[in-house]
């Protein structure tokens, strides 16, 4: 059965929920992390409405080419349904998430689509979790991000610019201990520009490489 999505290139939701299996049992043997990254993007059904759903395309396949170029070698990155799009990031650490969510809210919104017609501008809200931290059940660890990302959103009232929000961030403040002792800071993440291959430059957008 096909693993792609038609539209973008990525791996699709069927692809995704196995990685994201494999990737845990993985995680699971070496004792490492494993970071979800959720994103949507903002008033995508008003971008359909008032411009087309051509335009909902080109939007969908330019943050798919964004996101993509921001991946690490063995990085996931798939279209999870409609305008929502999930990243899977082994062994990264809370502050790496972080930095990575970030990059790639800002790369959006600084980002114009322009199929032959005026520039438009799109914003993305996003949300994460981190296994094991945040849960030691693999299978809530897309119910916790999507909940962090549901969070972003409504934080952004009265701005422009969407929050970009873990689920440990959204719980600490009610009692919830999450280890953040492993968090970096200068080695964090890196961008493929620091020498981590982009699978945007090779055609491969949102593929997992064997490293």
């Amino acid at each position: 059965m096909a693993a792609t999505d038609s539209l973008t290139g990525l791996f699709n939701r069927r692809y995704f929920d196995g990685a994201l299996e494999r990737e845990i049992a993985r995680i699971d043997r070496r004792q490492g992390t494993l970071a979800l990254i959720l994103l949507d993007i903002d008033h995508f059904k008003d971008l359909n409405d008032t411009h087309g759903h051509a335009m909902g395309d080109v939007a969908l396949k330019k943050v798919a080419e964004l996101v993509g170029r921001q991946l690490r070698r063995g990085d996931v990155l798939a279209r999870f349904g409609g305008e929502e799009f999930v990243a899977l990031l082994p062994e990264v650490t809370p502050a790496g998430a972080q930095e990575f969510a970030e990059r790639i809210r800002k790369t959006v919104a600084a980002a114009a689509i322009h199929p032959g017609g005026p520039r438009e501008r799109v914003t993305v809200s996003v949300g994460w979790a981190l296994y094991p931290n945040d849960t030691s059940d693999g299978g809530r660890l897309v119910e916790l991000a999507e909940f962090a990302r549901s969070t972003s959103r409504r934080t952004r009232a009265g701005t422009e610019s969407p929050a970009t929000t873990s689920f440990a961030s959204r719980t600490m403040s009610a009692g919830r201990k999450t280890d953040h002792a492993q968090a970096g800071r200068e080695d964090a993440w890196r961008s493929p520009q620091d020498g981590y291959f982009s699978t945007a430059a090779s055609g491969l957008l949102g593929q997992r490489l064997a490293g």
